[in-house]
């Protein structure tokens, strides 16, 4: 067998190129059989990553959303995943879908991290990571070991927590809110019970997130 060789090309991305190799010697010339290529770039980084408001889930839980990806797009089947700022973990996510993580961010402020994979039918290309978002707080305000008991006594054994939280309050019979402890219990004739949280808001405003209005009727 002979020696072998390469040669590099820089052509333009995104164009089909037919190649065919020609070896000489002294009995004369062969043709290789002719080969197809597609010149392809990966995404570019994603520049700007654009997270929406936390939103209800239904159940007491708001979770911010993946608004949209601002990057150089080349042309392929686009598929997003992120990760949380400073962790390995990655997951799948499209525009719309929910931060979730696997459901462990509850109450602590976090950024993600974006790639970008653009899929073709010979290969698929990835971006680089983003840098991370800006910070945001999932919310959620259930609080643990509710009980109702008759006549009239609410009881909790663990309140909404977490350092991305400004305020953890709950009312009792619709009345006014108060600091709710890590446990703790409350008169409530009409019997109903419902929890407020409260997180940093930008420009020195704050967002509020009200739980489920619970009646004793649920717990009887």
């Amino acid at each position: 067998m002979g020696a072998a060789t390469s040669t590099t090309f820089a052509v333009p991305a995104g164009q089909e190129y037919r190649f065919a190799v020609f070896a000489y010697n002294g009995q004369g010339c062969t043709s290789s059989g002719e080969v197809t290529a597609v010149s392809r770039r990966p995404p570019g980084t994603p520049t700007d990553i654009r997270i929406g408001a936390p939103v209800a889930t239904g159940d007491g839980r708001f979770d911010a959303t993946l608004d949209g990806v601002a990057y150089a797009a080349r042309g392929g089947d686009v598929a997003y995943s992120y990760r949380i700022a400073g962790s390995g973990t990655t997951y799948p996510i499209g525009i719309g879908d929910r931060i979730v993580a696997g459901g462990g961010l509850y109450g602590s402020p976090v950024a993600i991290e974006v790639q970008v994979c653009e899929s073709y039918p010979e290969k698929t290309l990835c971006s680089g990571w983003s840098t991370p978002s800006a910070a945001f707080t999932p919310v959620d305000t259930r609080p643990g070991g509710l009980t109702f008991a008759a006549p009239d006594t609410w009881s909790w054994t663990a309140a909404p927590g977490g350092s991305g939280y400004s305020a953890v309050e709950y009312s009792c019979n619709g009345a006014t809110w108060t600091g709710m402890p890590a446990s703790g219990s409350c008169p409530a004739s009409t019997g109903t019970f419902q929890v407020r949280v409260t997180t940093p808001g930008g420009g020195g405003g704050a967002n509020s997130y009200l739980s489920p209005v619970y009646p004793s009727s649920d717990f009887d």
